[in-house]
């Protein structure tokens, strides 16, 4: 059984199982509050059980009901544009797009955090309970540092082109073709618990071929979108290159990884194609299994680790299965 899986359904399954059971409270309306709570205590705890064996079942369902590579609509934009014949494609990504501070979310968070700490203070005014100006303290720097967020990345952008992109950031603005990226790496974590989210960190790293770094995060409005068309566009110049290079018996640096037309290489150890099994590629990760060996990897990669994830996972599906 996964712990994670069974924890999160536990988590899910508790907070759940106490709203059902305030709702039965509120709506019987003929119990008192001992056996009120005593009631939510009960459906609570019945359905954290309940999470903790059905959490496991549902994400495996999901994991055997995963898209092969072939069918999934980020790799498919990739390979269905891909001129084959032409190493120099004109354009990568037809459609151009912007992508700025995320106003929404930081204004919204900054409001929220405001309004409740008003409210904490209200009640300190109200109810002479200096113990609400701890809450206080806490919302009003939670407020500054959402606002400082917006002031910090106010000048930064980046808008999607046909045959790059343009980064805008506090040192100026440069258009950068997507032949300058020699690596992506893209850090992708989502922690939540039914309807609230505990952790969430989406971070795009891109490494040019002059040695100048560039990173963007949550800051920027709809990242999701955005690391995707980095990964289209980048993915579309590097492939041809790539296979050409395969053909050509030459071996594909990944850093941490290898892989040529005879296999894979990592952490000094190698492995052919014809033991593998199958591949596993996931936003968060890769995991390499290995012929015979179903009930464990011969390697786990995290994504964050990776570069150029894409770009691997269509290289590698042209040797073995890739899910």
């Amino acid at each position: 059984m996964n712990q994670d899986h069974a924890l999160g359904g536990l988590v899910i399954g508790l907070l759940g199982g106490a709203v059902l059971g305030a709702f039965i409270f509120s709506v019987s309306g003929s119990l008192d509050l001992g056996f009120g709570m005593l009631l939510i205590l009960i459906v609570a705890l019945a359905s954290a059980a309940i999470g903790w064996f059905a959490g496991p079942a549902i994400m495996n369902w999901r994991e055997q009901n995963r898209k092969p590579l072939s069918k999934r609509k980020e790799y498919r934009n990739i390979v269905d544009g891909q001129i084959s014949e032409s190493i120099d494609t004109k354009g990568a990504v037809e459609k151009t797009r912007i992508f700025k501070v995320d106003l929404f979310r930081l204004g919204g968070n900054s409001l929220l955090f405001f309004a409740i700490g008003a409210y904490c203070l209200f009640l300190t005014w109200y109810q002479g309970i200096n113990v609400w100006i701890y809450f206080v303290i806490f919302f009003a720097f939670l407020t500054i540092f959402n606002i400082t967020k917006i002031v910090l990345n106010a000048d930064k952008s980046v808008e999607i082109k046909t045959n790059g992109f343009e980064h805008k950031s506090k040192s100026g603005v440069r258009f950068i073709d997507w032949k300058e990226v020699e690596y992506i790496w893209d850090k992708y974590e989502r922690i939540q618990y039914s309807l609230f989210p505990i952790r969430h960190v989406h971070i795009v790293k891109l490494e040019l071929r002059d040695g100048v770094s560039i990173k963007l995060d949550r800051n920027l409005k709809n990242i999701g979108t955005l690391a995707n068309l980095l990964h289209e566009g980048i993915t579309r110049i590097q492939l041809p290159i790539a296979i050409s290079g395969l053909q050509r018996g030459a071996t594909i640096d990944f850093i941490i990884l290898k892989l040529n037309e005879k296999g894979i290489t990592f952490n000094n150890k190698s492995i052919s194609w014809q033991d593998i099994e199958k591949i596993i590629v996931k936003r968060s990760g890769v995991s390499i299994q290995k012929t015979g060996k179903n009930w464990t990897s011969w390697a786990i990669i995290k994504g964050e680790d990776l570069p150029n994830l894409r770009l691997f996972a269509l290289l590698a599906n042209e040797f073995t299965k890739v899910e």
